[in-house]
């Protein structure tokens, strides 16, 4: 897979859909390991994995970005970086807001239905 190369830091993994509950809340993300660079940056097959382990990933140090499908183009596009915040619930995923609606991790591809 392929995506768009945008001025960003060389990242480490991609999220590029999720899995959530009936309420609505998102328990498990599809990650994707990253290789490659400039100009073009290559992503492997993503792997169902736990909030718990994204966490750890990011909290080791790795950047972790979202990565969505355009629809109208032909790579996939690098989103915001995601983060993780410390809520009154545990530790949650959020993705770096930018004032757009796409850069949300609850606006990307949503797996439940499909796995």
């Amino acid at each position: 897979m392929f995506c768009s190369f945008k001025k960003i830091k060389f990242m480490n993994y991609f999220v590029s859909g999720v899995w959530k509950t009936t309420q609505g809340v998102v328990t498990h993300v599809m990650l994707h390991l990253v290789s490659g660079g400039h100009p073009v940056i290559n992503f492997m097959p993503g792997e169902k994995a736990t909030l718990a382990s994204v966490c750890r990933l990011i909290e080791l140090g790795h950047t972790v970005n979202c990565v969505m499908w355009p629809y109208t183009g032909k790579l996939w596009d690098v989103g915001p970086q995601v983060t993780v915040i410390n809520g009154l619930n545990g530790d949650f995923l959020r993705s770096v807001a930018d004032n757009t609606i796409k850069d949300n991790l609850d606006n990307l591809i949503n797996y439940t239905a499909l796995f």
